[in-house]
C-alpha cells in the first residue's frame, strides 16, 4: 500500500527538480539578455556623450577660426587679453601665445585628438605656374624630364582646353591609352591625381602625397603652415632646425626669418611664399568611435564669418 505512495512522491520530487532546473535557466537567459541590452545601453549612452562631445569641440574650432585672430603662429583662442591689443588700428602683438596650431599638429584634449590644416601650407595642385609642384616633385628626387612631364600633364588635366602642352596629355592620349577620361577641370580632391597621365607611378612608389597636396590654388606657400613631413621634402637641409622650432612654438614671423632659416628661398619669388596667408582650413577630429572632417573658408569683410565646404572642395 506504501509503495505506490512512496513511487509517486519521487515523481513529484522529480517534477519539481525539473521544473526548478528549467526556471534556473530561464532565469539565467533573461538575466544574460538583460545584461546584454544594458551593455548596449551603456555603450550607446557612451558615444553618444562622446558624439556631443566630438560635436562640440568641432563647433568650437569652427567659431576660433572664423572669429578669433589667423597670427603666423596659428589660430588664437581669444584667451589672453593682448592678442586685442592695438595702436593706431594695428594689433601690438604679432604673435598672441595662445595659438592653436594650424600646420596640421595633432592636439589631445579629453579624449580626443584634433588638429587645424591651413590649406595654404600644402601643395596648390591646381595652381597654372605650378611652381611648387615642380619643388614638391624635386624633392621626390625625378629627373628633369619626368618633371615636365608631370608638370604638363597636370596642367592639361586642368585646363579647359585641348591643346596639348609641349610633353603633355589631352584627349586623344587618354583614349588612345586607355587611360579613362581627361576632366579638362580643376582637381576636386589629391586623389585625383592617380587620374592623370603619367602620374600613377609616382603616386604609387609615393602614397603620403595625398596628405602634402591641396585643392588650393593660391600660389602662396603659407611656411608656418607646412607640416613638417612636407617641409623635409621641400627643405630637408632646414628639416631639423624646424623641427625644433616647431616644438619650441616659435613661428616664423618675417621673410627674413624665413630666409635665415632656409637661404634657399631667396631664390623663391617673394609672391610664393608668406607666413600669416591663407583662408581655408581643414579642421580634423578623431576618437574611438568616429573620424570627423570639415572644411572652413574664413570670410572676409561683408562675407559670413565662415562656409563650410565638401571636404574634397578647397
Amino acid at each position: 500500500m506504501h509503495a505506490p505512495k512512496k513511487k509517486q512522491q519521487g515523481m513529484v520530487l522529480i517534477a519539481v527538480l525539473v521544473i526548478a532546473v528549467i526556471l534556473t535557466l530561464l532565469i539565467s537567459a533573461t538575466t544574460a539578455v538583460m545584461q546584454e541590452r544594458l551593455t548596449l545601453a551603456e555603450t550607446a549612452k557612451g558615444n553618444i556623450q562622446q558624439q556631443a562631445a566630438i560635436d562640440a569641440k568641432l563647433n568650437e574650432l569652427i567659431y576660433l577660426v572664423s572669429t578669433q585672430r589667423i597670427t603666423p603662429a596659428g589660430v588664437s583662442r581669444g584667451e589672453l587679453a593682448k592678442g586685442a591689443e592695438r595702436l593706431d588700428g594695428f594689433f601690438v602683438h604679432r604673435v598672441v601665445g595662445d595659438e592653436l596650431p594650424m600646420d596640421g599638429t595633432e592636439v589631445q584634449e579629453n579624449n580626443l585628438t584634433f588638429s587645424m590644416q591651413n590649406q595654404s601650407g600644402l601643395i596648390p595642385v591646381n595652381n597654372s605656374r605650378a611652381f611648387w609642384v615642380l619643388k614638391w616633385l624635386q624633392g621626390l628626387g625625378l629627373t628633369d624630364m619626368q618633371l615636365r612631364t608631370l608638370k604638363d600633364t597636370l596642367i592639361d588635366y586642368g585646363d579647359d582646353d585641348d591643346w596639348r602642352s609641349p610633353v603633355g596629355a589631352e584627349k586623344v592620349f587618354y583614349e588612345r591609352g586607355d587611360l579613362g577620361y581627361i576632366a579638362n577641370f580643376l582637381l576636386q580632391s589629391c586623389s585625383e591625381l592617380n587620374k592623370v597621365a603619367s602620374w600613377q607611378e609616382i603616386v604609387a612608389m609615393h602614397p603620403e602625397m595625398a596628405k602634402q597636396c591641396s585643392i588650393n590654388r593660391d600660389q602662396t606657400l603659407n611656411l608656418n603652415a607646412v607640416p613638417l613631413f612636407l617641409w623635409k621634402v621641400l627643405w630637408p637641409n632646414s628639416y631639423e632646425q624646424m623641427q625644433q622650432r616647431r616644438e619650441r612654438g616659435l613661428a616664423i614671423l618675417t621673410l627674413n626669418d624665413a630666409l635665415a632659416l632656409e637661404p634657399s628661398l631667396s631664390g623663391v619669388p617673394e609672391p610664393y611664399f608668406g607666413v600669416i596667408n591663407g583662408s581655408y582650413f581643414s579642421i580634423n577630429i578623431e576618437s574611438a568611435i568616429s573620424n570627423n572632417e570639415v572644411m572652413v573658408k574664413v570670410g572676409e569683410g561683408n562675407l559670413p564669418p565662415f562656409t563650410l565646404l565638401p571636404t574634397y572642395t578647397q
